[in-house]
């Protein structure tokens, strides 16, 4: 039985589910709040590519550290930054806040620098931690729990409908940053009760050991292709403002279509363990990487608000599942001792393309240009699907299956 005071993959998969409520929470919402004090899609667009950036610097700095330094210690760090960010959002709507606070943590996919910390290293120590053989399992339980965080973010984004009554405007749009910043806090306490002494995930490398060696050509040619993902992202995070401007949805309105979603990604990620045996994760995230482009594209050129929606619910639980197989096959690129740091420069390229569109896709709504915008991350999934399927060649599916027992 373990200890109270240790990290295990249950507990650290429970500690993802309070840290990334903010990053769920505020995916949803910070569009539509920006929306609501006036600011503009470019600029909103704008923010979005900062936050991106932010979240790069983040992901690339923190894999490096990690295998250097100690991985649950920049999981920390990023921690503390993901409730620095939603503090500063919450006290403060002047321009300079706005700008922090999206660079701090929280905001977009990534989560700004805290989220591009903080995932630099979670993925590395729960690998560390599952036992031999049971790693897809156990990435799939923690995608589970981000399903289910994000499923509550949807709601803490609809807060404002409820509160606009009882409590006065400016203080109901504040509400959902004050929930995201409780969160972040407490995945902080949660991670300093255990965290900081849970049994060491892996021996830190030997200075001949930190050079990725044979495993480099891969872990570069997966990281061209993450670009690409993350620029189709980086469309995606104006998905709520996209959903306002085609259907005149309301953010609760748009609270409850993601809260939807999220609700049919957990429902779908219960069956993963058993596709990921019955096709391998090689075959399985091509597969469901052409679903996603599919769906993608079927949104963007729906007539009825209720039609997208549904599709949104059925894409979601798709996405879900091609990121839980995903980031298994990431973990088993390289040794375990660089783990993080090819994690980082996978997920890191990965963020930096999200910074690459989010500008001209706001530029883009602000034109109404609507259905050829989100048309856009449709056709650009499809063409990591492709990407994908010349990487993971039969030869190398075979070999990081292998890997991954």
């Amino acid at each position: 039985m373990a200890s109270p005071m240790t990290l295990t993959p249950s507990r650290l998969v429970g500690v993802l589910f309070f840290l990334s409520l903010p990053i769920t929470g505020l995916t949803i919402y910070y569009p539509g709040y920006l929306h609501h004090i006036g600011v503009g899609p470019a600029t909103t667009g704008t923010l979005l590519a900062a936050a991106g950036i932010a979240g790069a610097a983040g992901l690339f700095v923190g894999g490096r550290l990690a295998d250097r330094v100690g991985r649950e210690q920049v999981l920390l760090t990023g921690a503390g930054l993901m409730a620095a960010g939603s503090v500063l959002l919450a006290i403060s709507s002047n321009p300079a806040a706005l700008l922090l606070g999206a660079l701090a943590g929280g905001v977009g996919y990534t989560g700004s620098l805290a989220g591009g910390l903080f995932q630099s290293c979670f993925s590395p120590i729960l690998a560390g931690l599952a036992k031999p053989g049971r790693r897809t399992e156990a990435m799939a339980r923690a995608e589970l729990a981000w399903a289910l965080s994000a499923a509550s973010g949807a709601l803490v984004a609809g807060l404002p409908s409820l509160l606009s009554g009882p409590l006065p405007d400016w203080l109901a749009w504040r509400a959902p940053f004050w929930v995201t910043a409780i969160s972040a806090s407490a995945g902080v306490c949660l991670l300093l009760a255990f965290g900081t002494r849970a049994r060491p995930t892996m021996a830190r490398p030997a200075p001949e050991e930190r050079r990725l060696g044979r495993e480099r050509a891969r872990v570069l040619k997966l990281a061209a292709v993450e670009v690409v993902h993350g620029a189709a992202v980086g469309i995606l995070t104006l998905l709520p403002l996209w959903l306002a401007l085609r259907f005149g949805l309301g953010v609760g309105q748009v609270s409850l279509a993601y809260f939807a979603a999220q609700a049919a990604g957990v429902l779908m990620l219960l069956a993963l363990p058993a596709l990921a045996v019955r096709f391998g994760d090689g075959r399985s995230v091509v597969v469901l990487c052409i679903l996603d482009g599919i769906l993608i594209l079927a949104v963007a050129v729906s007539q009825w608000a209720l039609l997208a929606v549904a599709l949104l619910v059925v894409r979601s639980g798709v996405n879900s599942m091609f990121w839980a197989i995903q980031h298994s096959l990431f973990q088993g690129l390289v040794r375990p001792q660089l783990r993080a740091t090819a994690t980082s420069i996978i997920l890191g390229s990965w963020t930096v393309g999200t910074g690459l569109l989010p500008a001209a896709a706001g530029y883009g709504l602000a034109r109404g240009l609507l259905v050829p915008t989100l048309a856009a991350a449709g056709v650009l999934v499809l063409l990591v699907a492709a990407l994908w399927s010349r990487v993971l060649r039969p030869d190398a599916i075979r070999d990081i299956e292998t890997q991954a027992l």
